[in-house]
């Protein structure tokens, strides 16, 4: 096809890409449960790695690198605490304002383990984005600790 031949865009959206996005976020968490240290409140810096495989979709994207971010963003300097934690118990501060609104607190339907937090993102992005075939997320905890999800 020469430089100058006629191009259907139309047909640029008839196939499937894959896009990856690796960031970082900080978060505190315990895990309710643990025989050992990570029973205390502690935190990390979380490396993310999202891979994603759909059909292009208008305006040529798979996802928006900006809508992964903006979902991996709601963890970033937060604490992470399962919703059956005796320390989400409490929810008001002193003077009755709500924590979650003035600490940053996120309460989890699931004990925050590197497997569940995983897991939990890989379902909201399956869920949230409806052209996507393939959801890939590693959730690395340490530099030489690591979970997987795969939808």
């Amino acid at each position: 096809m020469g430089v100058n031949a006629a191009f259907d865009e139309s047909s640029l959206y008839d196939g499937h890409s894959e896009i990856s996005l690796e960031m970082t976020f900080d978060a505190g968490h315990r895990i309710v449960g643990h025989k050992g240290k990570c029973a205390r409140l502690h935190g990390h810096t979380y490396k993310v790695h999202i891979m994603v495989a759909g059909k292009v979709i208008k305006p040529g994207f798979v996802v928006d690198f900006g809508d992964l971010k903006d979902l991996v963003n709601e963890w970033d300097h937060r604490l992470l605490l399962w919703d059956q934690d005796p320390l989400s118990l409490v929810t008001y501060l002193s003077d009755r304002t709500p924590v979650e609104s003035s600490e940053g607190v996120v309460r989890l339907p699931f004990n925050p383990t590197a497997e569940l937090m995983a897991t939990n993102l890989a379902y909201k992005i399956h869920t949230q984005f409806k052209n996507l075939d393939r959801v890939m997320v590693e959730l690395w905890e340490t530099p030489k600790s690591m979970a997987r999800a795969l939808r």
